[in-house]
């Protein structure tokens, strides 16, 4: 793709990671296309340390749906996000091209720079601080390793909790129509 359309979709991918709960890039590279209107995975970072295998269930939020449809570009595929296999040849490649872009467009614009996995940090912050969603319920957000009990390694998760959370959080936005 051009530059154009890789910097639209660098874009775009901070908008996505935002509106899925601060998602890491590894696992937005290696998201498949979801069979219904909730995002199914395992998160790569902490899978290895949380019995649950750090599974989560992300319902797809009504004002990602444009991002998602500009980054699979109409295409067919077994991705979520098509364009960014073509942009990229692998996670690693995603992420130092995505955080170059942001970087060289938050400096032409006066502002600090960046990176990709500040989207997470965000969240998180305006999760906890404006939309006054409790801390324990932020870390299940971001399937964080914590201070788990019994009741955390044998209770289901509560995803409905989850994405009441995050459409607090979206609801402070205004978005496109």
């Amino acid at each position: 793709g051009s530059f154009r359309e890789r910097r639209r979709g660098a874009v775009d991918m901070m908008v996505i990671s935002f509106c899925f709960m601060g998602a890491n890039m590894v696992d937005l590279y290696n998201a498949l296309r979801p069979e219904s209107e909730v995002w199914e995975y395992n998160r790569q970072k902490t899978r290895t340390r949380r019995r649950d295998k750090a599974k989560m269930n992300i319902v797809i939020p009504e004002q990602v749906k444009p991002f998602l449809a500009r980054m699979s570009s109409g295409k067919r595929s077994k991705w979520m996000l098509p364009l960014l296999h073509e942009f990229y040849s692998n996670k690693d490649a995603a992420t130092c091209g995505v955080n170059r872009i942001v970087k060289n467009w938050a400096k032409k614009n006066g502002l600090p720079e960046f990176t990709f996995y500040a989207i997470r940090h965000t969240w998180a912050d305006i999760a906890r601080n404006e939309a006054k969603v409790p801390k324990w319920l932020v870390d299940e957000c971001l399937a964080h390793v914590g201070d788990f009990d019994l009741t955390d390694i044998y209770a289901s998760r509560n995803w409905k909790e989850m994405a009441e959370a995050n459409a607090k959080v979206l609801s402070l936005f205004e978005w496109p129509e």
